[in-house]
């Protein structure tokens, strides 16, 4: 079984005088067998920018337990429409 959610992440945009802020759509796919997530970047054409797998299938760790010994991973509850996930 596989959890599909549609997501996106802000870049801030230094060089450009017509934008702040440039938005990247993305898929996150969750598998329910093990716990992996993968994210790949919608691709859009002649957009000038790198496009397609953001993060390869593997367990992410919460990042509020990044600096301890013991992790605990993201779960498909973690995932809320309307809700913020970090990743890394």
């Amino acid at each position: 079984l596989v959890l599909l959610f549609n997501a996106y992440f802000e870049e801030d945009v230094q060089q450009c005088a017509t934008e702040s802020k440039r938005l990247h759509k993305c898929d996150i796919f969750f598998y329910v067998e093990d716990g992996t997530i993968e994210i790949i970047q919608r691709k859009l054409e002649n957009s000038g920018m790198p496009q397609g797998t953001f993060l390869r299938r593997s367990k992410v760790p919460k990042a509020s337990q990044k600096d301890n010994k013991e992790f605990s991973y993201l779960e498909a509850t973690d995932f809320v429409i309307g809700g913020d996930v970090s990743i890394y």
